[in-house]
C-alpha cells in the first residue's frame, strides 16, 4: 500500500440526541455503513496495512454486532474501539467483549474530568485515553 491514512472518516452523523424522529434514519444509516467500513478494515489488513485501526462509534452498532456473534469475528483487523456514548461506568459488558476479542478499549477524558473519575477512565482503558 502506498498511502496511509490518519483518519478514515465515517459518513457524517445526523443524530440529534433527543429526537425520536431521527432514530429510524440513524438505525438504517448505521446498518448500511457498518458492513462497508468493516470490509474496508479487512481489505486494508489483507494488503498488509499495519498501522493501528481504531473505530469511533456509538453503542448501538456495537450491540447489533454483538448479537450476531463474538465481537472479535465481526471486528477482525480492528485494534481499538472508542464508543463515544458509553462511559466506562456503564461499559462492563463492552469492556469484557473487547478483552475477549483482544481489542483495546479507549475512553474519553476532558478538561472538566474530575480527579476522582480520571483513575476509573484510565483503569477501563487499554489503548489510550482520548483527551478532548
Amino acid at each position: 500500500m502506498t498511502h496511509a491514512f490518519d483518519i478514515i472518516p465515517h459518513p457524517p452523523n445526523r443524530i440529534p440526541t433527543a429526537s425520536a424522529r431521527q432514530i429510524p434514519i440513524t438505525v438504517s444509516y448505521s446498518r448500511h455503513w457498518t458492513p462497508h467500513l468493516l470490509q474496508l478494515v479487512q481489505r486494508l489488513r489483507r494488503q498488509n496495512f499495519s498501522l493501528p485501526i481504531v473505530l469511533f462509534t456509538y453503542a448501538n452498532p456495537l450491540l447489533q454486532l454483538a448479537e450476531q456473534g463474538p465481537l472479535g469475528d465481526a471486528l477482525q483487523g480492528v485494534d481499538g474501539i472508542l464508543v463515544t456514548d458509553l462511559p466506562p461506568e456503564e461499559a462492563g459488558e463492552h469492556i469484557q467483549r473487547c478483552r475477549d476479542a483482544g481489542i483495546d478499549t479507549i475512553f474519553l477524558a476532558a478538561p472538566t474530568t474530575t480527579a476522582t473519575r480520571l483513575p476509573r477512565i484510565a483503569a477501563a482503558t487499554t489503548g489510550f485515553v482520548y483527551y478532548v
